[in-house]
């Protein structure tokens, strides 16, 4: 058996046996509310097998277009915005026949509707979210900055010292200070990937800090 990319509808109907093997495998619905949620109530998605130690010779990807009618999935929000601001819809084709009049917002996620608007060379990407600081974000980053190869444009803010971060997310240095001028008595880290390391840098300051552990309860 080779690569097999598909929806999920017809994986579960031509593959059963890898969506019962595999569904659920990484994020059990057990884990928690939404991936519970997610296994209740999903309609489709995209599925994709590659066997081990089979490498896949191309970049694969799967999305749901927005812009016209019958393409992809609209939810009843958006078709209360779009009933609503009808009138302010613009389409790829509009967009691409007059780019100098558009400023988008695109995020990695949203940077395959390039291919629909198909825009012409020399357009500028301003990238000002956080920068990479996982394998996992570094493939991404570097599959975004292929895209934009792809299509002509002109790209900054990739690099740390061109200062164009503004995800909304503290550094490390600014958490710890700001923690330093509150001064809490106990400090209970709940939104970090490395918890343990507020107890490290912030030994000595009188501030005692827990680190969360699953299944243990904290007391206030």
């Amino acid at each position: 058996m080779g690569i097999i990319f598909c929806s999920f509808s017809e994986a579960a109907q031509e593959h059963p046996e890898l969506v019962r093997k595999y569904l659920g495998s990484v994020v059990p619905y057990t884990d928690n509310f939404f991936a519970t949620l997610n296994s209740a109530v999903f309609t489709d998605g995209s599925f994709c097998y590659i066997p081990k130690g089979v490498r896949c010779p191309m970049d694969l990807s799967s999305y749901f277009r927005i812009y016209a009618e019958r393409k992809g999935m609209i939810s009843t929000v958006e078709g209360r915005i779009r009933n609503r601001y009808a009138d302010r819809l613009v389409s790829p084709e509009e967009i691409h026949a007059d780019p100098t009049r558009f400023i988008l917002c695109l995020s990695f996620l949203d940077i395959k509707h390039l291919i629909d608007i198909d825009p012409l060379p020399g357009g500028l990407y301003i990238y000002s979210s956080s920068e990479a600081y996982e394998e996992e974000q570094v493939i991404d980053q570097r599959r975004l900055h292929n895209w934009l190869e792809r299509f002509g444009f002109e790209h900054v803010g990739f690099e740390r010292s061109e200062g164009l971060h503004a995800s909304g997310h503290a550094s490390c240095v600014d958490l710890l200070g700001i923690v330093r001028g509150i001064a809490p008595h106990t400090l209970v880290p709940i939104h970090s990937k490395t918890p343990e390391l507020y107890a490290e840098h912030l030994a000595g300051t009188g501030i005692q800090v827990i680190v969360p552990q699953a299944g243990v309860p904290i007391p206030i």
